[in-house]
């Protein structure tokens, strides 16, 4: 809705704008052309990168203050994942996992484990292709859809969690969700741990964090084990509690 409206009352100021440019031949108007589309531009690409900003579609990207959620992306892994779930068994916390299609063919008893041990699962597309972004709408329903009906087929239940890949938004996503009845969610704390620099994880995890924070990790990568063991341990002690995402569903 905001990239329908935004993008109304930049063609309305900018045709004005031309047509006053040739009614009085003053070159200013010009300027305020270029001004209009600049600003256009620059909330369109905030839209595109910032799922918070809602641009495009709703996202959501916190939830209630009373819990932080730990979500994870791009699994399964048929290593990280299984030691992830003991350490979230052993502390007693329940997580989201966004799960790709293709690993989910690979891995179907891991997705059904995950959904045993009591964990959120959403569908984080088929492909995860870096060119996502460029899909036709066709393309991309085709690519979402294979993921959701795996996960229902797998866990005979519906799939209504969604994450877009890297957070990249448009408004092809944002049918495609419509038309699905998928909710998207987002993230409003980002550890960046595919960086693979453990130190620099470990600072980012000090951070102090706030009731309803969407937490994004990714349960790929064996290294970051212990840090996301001793990030929830320290949560627990400072007297935060976690959730997984089904209240979205409530």
């Amino acid at each position: 809705m905001k990239h329908k409206i935004n993008t109304l009352i930049a063609f309305l100021s900018m045709l004005i704008l031309t047509l006053f440019y040739f009614l009085t031949s003053n070159f200013e108007f010009i300027y305020l052309l270029l001004f209009v589309l600049i600003i256009y531009l620059t909330i369109l690409t905030v839209g595109v990168f910032n799922l918070k900003f809602n641009y495009f579609f709703k996202s959501i990207s916190s939830l209630s203050k009373n819990y932080l959620y730990l979500t994870f992306d791009d699994g399964p892994h048929p290593i990280v994942t299984p030691k992830l779930l003991q350490i979230l068994k052993q502390e007693g916390v329940k997580a989201s996992f966004f799960v790709i299609g293709e690993k989910v063919e690979k891995y179907p008893e891991l997705v059904k484990e995950i959904d045993f041990n009591g964990h959120s699962i959403g569908n984080h597309t088929y492909s995860h292709s870096n060119f996502i972004a460029t899909f036709s709408t066709s393309k991309l329903k085709e690519d979402i859809l294979k993921t959701k009906k795996l996960l229902e087929t797998i866990l005979g239940k519906k799939n209504e969690l969604f994450r877009v890949p890297v957070g990249i938004s448009n408004p092809r996503f944002g049918k495609v969700l419509n038309d699905l009845k998928l909710k998207s969610i987002g993230w409003s704390f980002r550890t960046f741990d595919t960086k693979k620099e453990p130190d620099f994880l470990a600072k980012r995890l000090n951070k102090q964090l706030n009731g309803g924070e969407i937490i994004l990790f990714h349960d790929t990568i064996e290294e970051n084990l212990p840090l996301i063991e001793q990030f929830i341990q320290k949560q627990k002690k400072v007297g935060n509690k976690f959730a997984n995402l089904s209240e979205i569903n409530s």
